[in-house]
């Protein structure tokens, strides 16, 4: 079964805001129907599923939960390939151990998540050659010429956030800015100016702008779903941890996503080659305590032991380079 165009038409016509958008569309992947055009890949949907099951035994539902789910939804990275990948060998080592439906979940969500880590993957070839650092390098030296694939990156997946109905006056004017600091490019000298530096002020400002269109995006789901997700759920039974995880799962599915850490990536080379801080206070004030540093957060936790063998402070500031795995901050 799928939606009669016309009918589909006339829902679309009724439209008048972006976020009436947002919601038909997050409605469409969920229609009734076998074609294509009705299906979409959420691998953070399905492993949180796949570890409620009911018919693998306790201890699996644990590991899985551990090593692949948690590590998904708080830090997703290349890594988790080879936690799946591990996984995946282990459940299909011995025929028969597991039940084949969910064997054939979890090769289904191998797929998803090799495909939702290819849609970063240009995020990971950007780190490998050394990320922030290497693209404020290159605008200290005043050759600009290795932004131009970052940039032109982040306009299509402007493109894609317009075409998509979401608030697509912005979208063009971000892509013809973006566009025009990319034909400009930098000079020597822009009135008394170091043209260095008024082509990274300019630039950030749009990079400010496109954040704060992926940043609405974010608002507008979150203010849209979880108090009607949690009634649905509570109605229909569906598991809390489902319900909970909603909203988080579906932005980070999407490419907006995939938008917001690239602006975040370029924002921080910005910052760097304009001298100033290459880091985004979350939550400004002051603070007293003892300063404890480390590479992992880790490292820094308090155990029976205290930090790192020594005792913790009641006050104390930690500062980690690093988070990983299933952690929390309060």
């Amino acid at each position: 079964m799928s939606v009669d165009n016309t009918a589909s038409q006339h829902i679309t016509n009724k439209l008048e805001t972006s976020v009436d958008l947002l919601v038909i569309r997050k409605i469409h992947p969920c229609l009734p129907s076998f074609k294509a055009e009705f299906t979409a890949s959420v691998p953070l949907t399905r492993i949180r599923d796949i570890a409620h099951r009911s018919d693998i035994p306790h201890n699996l539902k644990q590991e899985i939960k551990h090593t692949i789910q948690n590590k998904l939804h708080r830090n997703a990275g290349p890594e988790d390939m080879i936690a799946t990948e591990a996984m995946l060998a282990k459940i299909t080592k011995t025929p028969g151990e597991y039940s084949g439906a969910f064997i054939e979940q979890f090769k289904i969500f191998h797929h998803e998540l090799k495909d939702f880590f290819n849609a970063g993957r240009f995020l990971n070839a950007l780190e490998a050659l050394g990320g922030s650092s290497w693209l404020a390098q290159n605008v200290g030296s005043k050759n600009i010429s290795h932004w131009n694939h970052p940039l032109g990156a982040l306009i299509i997946g402007i493109c894609q956030i317009g075409l998509s109905g979401w608030k697509s006056a912005e979208c063009t004017a971000i892509e013809s800015e973006l566009f025009s600091w990319l034909q400009k490019g930098l000079h020597e000298r822009e009135g008394n100016e170091d043209g260095k530096y008024i082509w990274a002020l300019r630039l950030k400002a749009t990079l400010d702008r496109a954040r704060r269109l992926t940043e609405e995006y974010s608002d507008a789901l979150i203010q849209i779903f979880p108090d009607r997700v949690q009634k649905l759920g509570k109605a229909l039974g569906i598991p809390e941890n489902s319900v909970r995880t909603y909203t988080e799962a579906e932005i980070r599915a999407g490419v907006i996503f995939q938008v917001s850490k690239l602006c975040m990536l370029l924002l921080k080379a910005i910052r760097m080659a304009l001298g100033s801080s290459g880091w985004d206070v979350l939550v400004p004030g002051m603070a007293n305590g003892t300063l404890l540093q480390s590479q992992g957060l880790l490292k820094l936790l308090p155990s029976s032991r205290g930090l790192s063998g020594v005792r913790c402070p009641h006050s104390s500031i930690l500062r980690s380079m690093l988070m990983s795995w299933e952690l929390e901050v309060h």
